[in-house]
């Protein structure tokens, strides 16, 4: 197999670029230390239900494995160089498996060639912030667009190389090195997707597809984003705009599913109306009819995503029925205690009288009629006296 890169002469990796472990003094800590999961009352408490501490699974290990491999100096003997000068240490052994392109230039025919080479020069378009987050992959079979953090675009804030082994003293940093910042995300992943179609890397591309489908079809995506992705994707072949080869349509046809799930889901229909008016362009004429296919394919899957849509609109108009009631209900027990103007005294007039205050007003009547009574009866006693 040929290889799309071009492999030097054979020359030694710049080993004197990293830097060689060094032993750091640890500080005193009071902190306990952490409990073996494999005692025996950990072990019991997973038994009887009390809540215990997993044991390590062969994934975990393994993760934790890549991880170390990924941090560490030892061994490593291949270099990928990028235009920018950014270069990436690694190890070839890891390279075995993953793209074809570069398995096959390290090892031809599968032979162990004691000659082979020890770096790599890319082209200009692996830009180094790509290359970082492939070798990533390489060592973890995942890469995140901006680890750490949520996506969105990548900055200069948060245009940071984690893997790089070499990176070139420039201020400002050349063009060639911060070439992608202000890169939307879906844009980045599409990047990631056109290097693995060209490094013939199949898990790569399946992880960059995931990764687009969870960003454009699952999550809320605003019509301006997705209408800029199908420009992107459908492109004609050879033009600047076009990112991907995309020579089996799973790039087409995750967009379409996009728009559909949007507009079942999330959009308005002022946001519908103006993304489909949008797209009248003859550029988008290659979309409109694979979108047109699928919709028709899929007509009974879009009807039970609408009636549910319906649904949910009316059981969410219910609730906010019952809530303005209950806020209104509310409302009405506070005038009572408080009165119509917001005070209590106000409402001292109006509120109703409890049974055991009735009592004491009917009993205090009755006294002041019998004081009254007596008292007429005094008098005229003493008009007898006289």
């Amino acid at each position: 197999m040929d290889s799309p890169l071009s492999l030097p002469t054979p020359m030694a990796a710049p080993m004197s670029q990293v830097k060689p472990p060094q032993l750091q003094r640890g500080t005193a800590s009071l902190q306990q230390p952490p409990v073996d999961p494999r005692n025996a009352s950990n072990l019991l408490r997973k038994v009887f239900k009390k809540g215990w501490d997993p044991l390590p699974t062969a994934q975990k290990l393994h993760t934790e494995h890549a991880e170390l491999l990924l941090d560490t100096p030892i061994g490593r003997d291949f270099t990928l160089i990028t235009v920018a000068g950014v270069e990436f240490q690694v190890h070839s052994i890891m390279l075995i498996g993953g793209s074809k392109a570069l398995q096959e230039g390290l090892f031809p025919g599968g032979a162990m060639s004691p000659n082979r080479p020890g770096c790599v020069n890319l082209p200009a378009h692996f830009h180094p912030i790509l290359v970082d987050r492939i070798v990533n992959f390489i060592y973890t079979s995942d890469y995140r667009f901006l680890p750490g953090s949520e996506g969105g675009q990548l900055k200069q804030t948060t245009f940071k190389f984690y893997h790089a082994t070499l990176i070139p003293n420039e201020i400002p940093p050349s063009p060639a090195t911060v070439a992608l910042v202000g890169i939307a995300e879906y844009a980045y992943h599409l990047h990631i997707y056109a290097l693995a179609e060209e490094l013939d890397y199949d898990t790569l591309r399946s992880a960059a597809h995931a990764k687009l489908v969870e960003l454009l079809v699952f999550r809320s995506s605003n019509p301006e984003v997705l209408k800029e992705a199908i420009k992107t994707i459908l492109a004609p072949t050879g033009t600047a705009e076009r990112i991907c080869k995309d020579e089996d349509g799973a790039l087409q046809q995750l967009v379409v599913a996009a728009v559909l799930a949007q507009e079942a889901k999330h959009w308005t229909e002022v946001q519908l109306t103006g993304f489909l008016d949008s797209i009248q362009d003859p550029a988008y004429g290659d979309f409109r009819k694979i979108y047109t296919t699928v919709k028709e394919d899929t007509e009974d899957l879009i009807k039970q995503a609408a009636i549910a849509k319906h649904l949910a609109a009316e059981r969410k108009k219910d609730r906010e029925r019952r809530k303005a009631a209950k806020s209104k209900r509310g409302n009405d027990g506070k005038n009572r205690i408080f009165g119509s103007d917001g005070s209590p005294m106000g409402a001292l007039g109006a509120r109703p009288i409890p049974s055991k205050d009735k009592f004491k007003q009917r009993y205090e009547a009755k006294r002041g009629v019998a004081r009254s009574a007596k008292a007429d009866k005094d008098g005229d006693m003493d008009m007898e006296v006289d």
